[in-house]
């Protein structure tokens, strides 16, 4: 995400004012997104494998996140046409509690096989770093552009996706969500080596735990108001929910009728709804709308696994491609101004900002992800040896 509610160090990210410029021929951007979309050879997971109602929720967190950056460079050029929407949620947010959801639900049952533990490192390696290493490049060009070019130090640390961890600044707006990810992965880890990650009994306690600490600052008045708590209560929850809607666990839809709520509320809190929170000084973090961007996901979220909606192919399209979505929107976002102006022309500003973040994110999953994925897949889950091969070694 862009850095809304979080400052901003030397070499990070700011909105600038956007420049006027000539119009953008939208469509050969739309003709190439068309061909590109359909002559994607995109590596479907089997249906065992994925909840289809979900995965196209990935599609619609990204798409939420890219159109709320895309309205901040609307406000920040001088033009109040989505400032209603800008006060009343953070789509940007919304999309990332979401994202948070999805992975819950997701990434602790791709710990399978004789060694889940190696497998899982491999997948998620060849799953992630091939795009986000290209995208570190690309950004630095992007940020160079804006006049904050990052230091070689700054680039090192990028590399491990881990530098928030110690501090380190991100050259992508929305690589702090990626360091939220690695750290659930090493929970994940360590739950499996316990061979707790299962027991839906120890993920609700985990969730409480979770949420009670993040509010535990308003309620005692000590301590730091800080996110990182929901987050981690956030991603266990779609893990707890995962057990409860897919899984049919009794005890996980005991806790989830306690914790969804408790969740929401907890969002609420954080939000600023009753006691002013540090994020409600940024523009793009009232209260209203950073509340509303912190609970009404977890609602959407059992909404859709409840009701198990089937997604079109455009929203399944769109869950497959959301990872460069998300990693390389910044490339419409702050470059077109220089050649389209948000201010004077804010909705084909908005409408190429997605046409060629869709162009993009479609040419990364078609040449990068995909084989990435391929390759990771074959490592962490080698074919069994025929009879041929066998009687051979």
């Amino acid at each position: 995400m862009l850095a809304a509610g979080r400052p901003v160090k030397p070499g990070g990210w700011r909105l600038s004012p956007a420049r006027t410029g000539n119009g953008l021929h939208l469509a050969d951007l739309a003709a190439i997104c068309a061909i590109v979309i359909g002559s994607q050879a995109a590596i479907a997971t089997p249906p065992s494998q994925r909840l289809d109602h979900v995965h196209g929720l990935r599609g619609i967190a990204a798409l939420a996140v890219v159109f709320q950056h895309a309205c901040q460079m609307v406000r920040e050029g001088g033009h109040t046409v989505f400032d209603p929407l800008l006060d009343t949620i953070n789509l940007g947010r919304f999309g990332v509690v979401l994202f948070f959801l999805i992975s819950g639900l997701v990434i602790p049952f791709s710990f399978k096989g004789a060694r889940p533990l190696r497998n899982f490192v491999v997948s998620r390696l060849f799953r992630l770093y091939p795009a986000y290493w290209l995208s570190i490049p690309v950004l630095s060009w992007v940020a160079a552009v804006k006049g904050y070019p990052p230091g070689f130090a700054t680039i090192l640390g990028n590399l491990t996706m881990m530098q928030g961890f110690w501090g380190g600044w991100n050259i992508g707006p929305g690589y702090w969500t990626l360091n939220y990810e690695m750290g659930f992965y090493v929970l994940c880890a360590l739950l499996v080596a316990l061979r707790l990650l299962g027991d839906p009994r120890v993920i609700g306690a985990l969730v409480l735990v979770a949420l009670v600490l993040a509010l535990l600052p308003f309620a005692s008045g000590l301590g730091t108001i800080r996110e990182m708590p929901f987050f981690i209560g956030i991603f266990l929850l779609g893990t707890l929910l995962r057990a409860a809607f897919a899984d049919g666990s009794i005890a996980a839809r005991r806790w989830a009728l306690l914790l969804v709520p408790l969740a929401m509320a907890t969002g609420i809190v954080l939000g600023g709804a009753f006691v002013p929170v540090p994020n409600n000084a940024n523009v793009y973090f009232k209260p209203l709308a950073l509340a509303s961007s912190m609970s009404l996901p977890i609602a959407v979220f059992v909404a859709v696994l409840w009701l198990k909606p089937r997604p079109g192919r455009v929203a399944m399209y769109l869950g497959t491609i959301s990872y460069s979505l998300y990693l390389f929107q910044d490339i419409g976002l702050h470059v077109l101004p220089h050649v389209l102006s948000p201010r004077d022309w804010p909705m084909t500003y908005m409408a190429a900002v997605f046409a060629l973040t869709l162009v993009v994110a479609a040419l990364v999953y078609r040449f990068v992800e995909a084989p990435m994925i391929a390759i990771g897949r074959r490592l962490a889950h080698p074919a069994p040896a025929g009879p041929g091969k066998a009687a051979a070694g």
